[in-house]
């Protein structure tokens, strides 16, 4: 979903098995059992390898641990004071929040499991920030291609006014558009 800040616990997979049907396409793994990690973003992910003697490594499953669940609100205050100050809200990532379990998703289970519980619990819906919304508008399309560029008349008589005040643009009036009045 466009916008989207709360990370979810979606696991893709992406083929990279050269005589596979579907070899380099991604699909979503849902995992076996109940007990699945909260979304994360920000977080460590490492492949662990079996180590069986005598035989080739190959991947046993992997490891992720770390990370945040949510951007938090945070209350913004202008530095300048004296005259007019400005407050507003944000949300930014503070690391007091960071996860500390860990969590193992078994490639021949196909399940994760929890080797690490999380010390403190954490929310699986994020809090919105005040009188904030997401972007609007059509995706994909840049905001340079909505604007229309000024033409070079209207330029021009902006970077007069602009360099000289209001006696250049009756003047360049006059020379390009002819007489004034």
């Amino acid at each position: 979903m466009w916008n989207e800040t709360a990370p979810r616990n979606t696991i893709y997979h992406y083929d990279l098995t050269p005589d596979s049907e579907t070899v380099r396409q991604w699909r979503i793994i849902n995992p076996a059992g109940q007990d699945r990690p909260l979304g994360r973003m920000w977080h460590s992910a490492s492949i662990k390898m079996k180590t069986d003697a005598g035989k080739t490594h190959e991947p046993e499953g992997f490891m992720v641990y770390g990370g945040i669940n949510c951007y938090q609100p945070v209350e913004i205050t202008s530095e300048e004071q004296a005259v007019a100050y400005y407050t507003w809200s944000n949300l930014a990532i503070e690391y007091q929040y960071a996860m500390e379990d860990i969590w193992f998703f078994s490639f021949e289970e196909g399940a994760w499991l929890e080797r690490k519980t999380m010390q403190t619990k954490r929310r699986g819906v994020c809090p919105q920030a005040e009188n904030v919304g997401g972007v609007i508008g059509p995706q994909g399309v840049l905001w340079t291609d909505s604007i229309v560029e000024p033409g070079f008349m209207a330029m021009l008589l902006r970077i007069g006014y602009i360099a000289a005040g209001p006696a250049v643009i009756i003047v360049i009036t006059y020379f390009c558009c002819g007489k004034v009045g």
